[in-house]
């Protein structure tokens, strides 16, 4: 993955959140494109998502392709990408174990020991 493309990969690959950032007013990259504030915003998305969702009304397909996405930009070669994930994501939803838990379980295994990696420093 490159960092040119990141938004774009985003706003196609989580649908739901590209109809609510376009939809509400509210969120920060409201009709901005760069890339730290789409994924600020993406963060808060899911884990508002994660947080209030119950076990039978997740949407599986939403967290599985959240989590394939924060996998291949976790293990990608830019590190400007994998900068993003971090910081644009992961430490907003660090803030709740229970949101943080049920993302790690869905990631890829290449991802996760990147994740565990980042978690120690």
């Amino acid at each position: 993955m490159k960092y040119e493309n990141v938004t774009k990969k985003l706003l196609q690959q989580i649908p739901a959140f590209a109809e609510e950032r376009s939809s509400d007013k509210s969120f920060m990259s409201h009709g901005d494109d760069s890339p730290y504030l789409v994924y600020g915003d993406f963060g808060i998305f899911l884990l508002q998502y994660l947080n209030t969702a119950s076990e039978q009304t997740k949407d599986e397909t939403l967290l599985r392709k959240a989590s394939e996405l924060l996998s291949e930009m976790l293990t990608s070669s830019d590190p400007e990408v994998v900068n993003l994930a971090q910081v644009g994501v992961l430490e907003t939803i660090a803030d709740s174990p229970k949101a943080f838990a049920i993302l790690k379980k869905h990631m890829s295994s290449n991802a996760t020991e990147v994740l565990q990696q980042w978690l120690q420093h």
